[in-house]
């Protein structure tokens, strides 16, 4: 006889993962309007049950936030300051990387202010709900941390930036104050050794199981992801308005689209042009293959064997530079997410009735510029990381658990968009360096190497002489000797000013023989 469990597998390998949330948001939208106009819908006890396996979700996904958050910050900057040990050619792909996530930030603030802020309703005025069994977040009850919007500008940019250095760490991740936490991760990563150096390097390592096991355990919540949104979204069905619901979804999904479209058809031909004075369209097109595998598999790491494919056969690209460029996109460059995150955090934010001042849209900026680099590039894996980025911003996603819901139930399809457009980032940072090079590729890829053996001799001189002086100190004599030396000083002293010279002890062993 076959338990719940192992046929929950069999149907989720048969269906897969986005066919399970499809399906899950159907049965909760069907039962929550059979109950919103039947007598279940008046019961508080039935809705608060009927919601009881969201909230346990939502709460096992809270619980993973600051050990993704620190585990994925450190080991993303670790990352990239091990970039520049590629030469000339890996300092040129950080900062495009970089500026191009900038860009993202920025694009995706203009969206949010000029139209999901002034577009998105109000769930929690009179006939919505922001969820079924939470109490909305009130504009007056946002965390104190949060500048009001009487305040002046200097003094919401004094606020933003006293959040950035917590005074206790340990305290700042009790309560959930996780700028102080993305700060104190950055901050560790930067001085942490990332040479490899055996004493110090334990420190990355510890770091990496933390990120795997959480990522384990992020793995099997979301595994149960369909039963999660039905306990937030059927609750919400009976509750919300359907309308203002409706209308909020449309925006979101429209000003999603819209940042997503500008920065791959605008930003990403711009600036190929900018770099290198060609027409991108062409090369673009023997990108499309990666582009669309991208929309199908929803992962960049997926996605690198067929972008290697038309980077090298299609765009005549040498195969060392495509591997080590796209190689590291896969990993830093996620564009795409960025905007996502400006987009999701002040749609939640509005949905709750938030008036956002310009000091928590300069904070939303910053989380989701820096946790777009800490971002896996796997499906789904941003789920945790967007509860804890709208948690660092003041955004209480427990106080709109069915509209969060309800960005989980189309997340699947908008997070395909966002792979697409990083791994079409990908293709132009590595056509632009190829560009930069492809004249002199074979004197470029000379000096790179030299560059990099220079970098590596450095390190192993550092490392030799760091050893030294750990052997050095670790060489201290012995009591024992000391007291000899001691010892031997004096009668050698004495023996000086008495005019005596000290006769050396011999060692030497006698031939058997006598002679």
């Amino acid at each position: 006889m076959t338990t719940c469990c192992e046929r929950y597998t069999s149907c989720r390998r048969t269906i897969g993962q986005t066919g399970l949330i499809g399906v899950g948001t159907l049965v909760a939208i069907v039962v929550g309007l059979i109950c919103r106009y039947t007598d279940g819908g008046d019961d508080p006890t039935f809705v608060l049950l009927l919601g009881l396996p969201g909230e346990l979700w939502l709460g096992g996904l809270k619980c993973m936030i600051i050990p993704l958050i620190f585990s994925n910050m450190v080991l993303g900057v670790a990352r990239m300051r091990q970039a520049p040990n590629g030469g000339p050619m890996g300092r040129q792909t950080v900062l495009f990387e970089l500026a191009t996530s900038v860009i993202a930030a920025l694009e995706g603030l203009i969206i949010v202010v000029a139209m999901v802020s002034p577009l998105t309703k109000d769930m929690t005025a009179s006939g919505g709900s922001g969820g079924s069994n939470s109490t909305a977040l009130a504009p007056s009850s946002a965390p104190s941390s949060a500048p009001s919007s009487t305040t002046n500008v200097g003094t919401q940019l004094a606020a933003v930036l006293l959040s950035f250095v917590p005074t206790n760490i340990v305290n700042a991740m009790a309560t959930d104050k996780l700028i102080g936490v993305i700060v104190f991760s950055i901050g560790l990563a930067m001085v942490v050794d990332v040479n490899e150096h055996q004493k110090v390097c334990h420190i990355i390592g510890v770091t990496q199981e933390l990120n795997d096991v959480t990522m384990k355990m992020v793995d099997a919540l979301i595994r149960f992801t369909p039963l999660g949104l039905f306990g937030l979204i059927a609750p919400l069905i009976i509750t919300m308005d359907l309308g203002r619901s409706v209308s909020n979804l449309g925006v979101l999904v429209g000003a999603h689209v819209l940042g997503q479209a500008v920065h791959m058809i605008v930003v990403y031909p711009l600036s190929y042009v900018v770099v290198l004075r060609k027409n991108p369209f062409p090369y673009l097109l023997n990108c499309t293959q990666a582009m669309v595998t991208a929309l199908g598999t929803s992962s960049s790491a997926a996605t690198l064997p067929t972008t290697l494919k038309c980077a090298i056969k299609k765009n005549g690209i040498p195969e060392p530079l495509a591997k080590f460029v796209l190689s590291m996109g896969a990993t830093v460059n996620m564009d795409g997410t960025c905007i996502g995150f400006n987009i999701f955090i002040v749609w939640l934010a509005r949905c709750q009735g938030m008036e956002l001042t310009g000091g928590q849209y300069v904070v939303i900026l910053v989380v989701a510029l820096l946790g777009s680099m800490g971002a896996a590039p796997i499906p789904n894996a941003g789920t945790v990381l967007l509860l804890a980025l709208a948690e660092a911003a003041g955004v209480k996603v427990g106080s709109a658990g069915g509209m969060f819901a309800l960005l989980m139930a189309i997340n699947p399809a908008l997070d395909r968009l966002e792979t697409c457009v990083n791994v079409t980032g990908d293709c132009i940072a590595v056509g632009i360096i190829d560009g930069l090079h492809r004249d002199n590729w074979e004197e470029a890829m000379k000096k790179n190497a030299q560059a990099i053996e220079r970098e590596q001799q450095e390190q192993q001189e550092q490392q030799e002489q760091q050893e030294q002086q750990d052997e050095a100190k670790s060489r201290r004599p012995s009591r024992v000797e000391i007291v000899n030396a001691a010892f031997m000083a004096d009668a050698e002293a004495d023996a000086e000013a008495e005019g005596i010279v000290p006769r050396k002890p011999s060692y030497t062993a006698k031939p058997p023989n006598g002679k």
